[in-house]
């Protein structure tokens, strides 16, 4: 009886165990960009220490699900096999790290249909949930591009993970007009300079990219695409419905025309300026030949044979000025001069013409005016 008892308690001990790990699977939530990479977390090292073995049939070691879809998984081979939609985007750890327990799941160029549970099994025990959620993709709706540049318009589709490229169309409108257009891996142009327009895949197989390089005028515009999972399939506007596109700068041939208009409005202005200049200096050469002939006409006293000039020579501010013809000398030995002449019977002392006889007028006459309202107002007794 007493084996018996040690043989239970050892069964319920090991069964108690079991149920601990069973029962209590990791649990994580994470929140990743589009197009970004993501690490699964699994720890499933206690599962190694406690040497729990795979059910029956089990081949792999442990596998990823999303929802019950294979994700990944190792073969007896080690060969690593992912499910449909995760082609070359699913990693494991290395085999060394394996061993140790770490069963993480590596996640790249994440899409928007990859929000979902996925779940680390070990046979038929759940060893972590990660509940992923993918970020709503931004995207500009006005995209403003600079002459001669690229400009790259995104379409977002919402298909199924498992979608394939050749069922795929997708097509641009610009203006409301076909522009270009992807049909199973093929692309038509409809524009005529056919060079400038290319259609690629972007981060994912829910992304195509249409670009324009190099960018003209005439790109401006709004912008709109449209896609088809399938040829029964009716069209669906992709993620953005519009784009509008501005496009800034000059084209070349403008301002060329613009610099060489510039250039000749400053041609004609130093045009104008020289013929002002022309005209100005012919005005002085008729003025100099002037001067030169009225100073030829003029009688000169003075040395014979010398150049002279008329110099006014003023005596008095009584007397008149009266020319009188002069060599140029030094400063110095200029000096005016006064003639004297014997004063003429009759006549009145210098001294008496040199008095301001005007002034004398003016305040006599004032002095005399004076005297008389004077006069006046007394005898009217007004003082």
């Amino acid at each position: 009886m007493i084996s018996l008892g040690i043989v239970v308690t050892l069964a319920f001990l090991q069964f108690g165990r079991v149920c601990s790990v069973s029962h209590l699977p990791q649990v994580a939530s994470l929140s990743v960009d589009y197009g970004s990479f993501v690490t699964l977390p699994c720890n499933g090292s206690v599962y190694l220490e406690e040497g729990l073995q795979l059910d029956e049939g089990e081949e792999s070691e442990f596998r990823w699900e999303a929802v019950g879809a294979d994700v990944a998984f190792i073969q007896s081979d080690g060969e690593l096999v992912h499910g449909p939609g995760y082609e070359g985007r699913v990693a494991l750890a290395p085999g060394y790290r394996r061993k140790e327990g770490d069963w993480s799941l590596f996640l790249s160029r994440v899409r928007l249909t990859d929000a979902d549970m996925y779940e680390c099994l070990r046979g038929r025990r759940t060893v972590s949930t990660v509940w992923l959620k993918v970020n709503e993709l931004s995207v500009e709706t006005s995209v403003t591009a600079w002459l001669g540049d690229m400009l790259h318009l995104p379409c977002v589709l919402s298909v199924q993970r498992s979608q394939s490229f050749k069922e795929l169309s997708v097509w641009w409108l610009r203006n409301d007009h076909l522009l270009v257009s992807y049909n199973q891996s093929y692309v038509t142009i409809e524009d005529e300079d056919t060079s400038r327009f290319t259609v690629d895949m972007g981060r994912t197989v829910e992304e195509f990219v249409l670009y324009v390089d190099p960018v003209l005028y005439e790109d401006q515009g709004q912008y709109r695409c449209f896609y088809k999972t399938s040829v029964k399939e009716k069209a669906k506007p992709g993620f953005p419905e519009i784009t509008n596109v501005a496009v800034l700068g000059q084209e070349e041939s403008t301002a060329a025309e613009d610099m060489s208009t510039s250039t000749e409005t400053v041609t004609d202005a130093w045009a104008n300026m020289s013929t002002s200049t022309e005209t100005e200096t012919d005005a002085w050469a008729d003025m100099s030949t002037s001067t030169g002939t009225a100073t030829e006409g003029q009688t000169t006293v003075g040395t014979a044979g010398s150049t002279t000039h008329p110099t006014p020579v003023f005596l008095d501010y009584l007397m008149h000025a009266e020319q009188v013809g002069t060599t140029p000398q030094p400063m110095e030995a200029q000096e005016e001069t006064v003639t004297s002449f014997p004063e003429e019977e009759g006549s009145l002392p210098k001294w008496l013409d040199s008095l301001p006889w005007v002034r004398i007028g003016l305040i006599g006459g004032v002095l005399v005016v004076t005297a008389v309202t004077v006069c006046v107002l007394g005898s009217l007794r007004k003082i």
